[in-house]
């Protein structure tokens, strides 16, 4: 499995609420539905159809995704100022995609844990 991350630019979480636009790949062999995680956790998203890349992928299944995020809930799987998304398809394809967490939305979700 492939994944390819359109938003946000440069993988890099600023704010605390964040959308991660994106799509990925998968040999045709491959069987299951789309899911993600982070931390063991799973995570929400909308499965969105993209005509760009099932035209440019013809023999691979494609999903596209967004993902809305609120930082705030992830802050313990937060390492290194990094957040590492999961993405999984059946038992057996998954890819780790690492974002940059910014220090801005770092301290944003630290003040609103603290009622600052």
């Amino acid at each position: 499995m492939t994944v390819f991350i359109d938003e946000p630019p440069e993988r890099e979480i600023s704010h605390q609420m964040c959308e991660v636009r994106g799509w990925c790949t998968v040999p045709p062999f491959g069987s299951g539905r789309l899911r993600f995680q982070i931390g063991g956790t799973p995570v929400l998203f909308t499965s969105i159809r993209r005509p760009d890349v099932e035209a440019a992928y013809p023999r691979e299944k494609t999903y596209g995704f967004v993902i809305q995020l609120d930082l705030s809930y992830y802050m313990l799987a937060i390492r290194d100022s990094a957040l590492e998304i999961e993405a999984l398809v059946g038992d057996a394809d998954r890819t780790t995609v690492r974002f940059r967490v910014s220090p801005a939305a770092l301290r944003t979700c630290m003040a609103a844990a603290s009622g600052v």
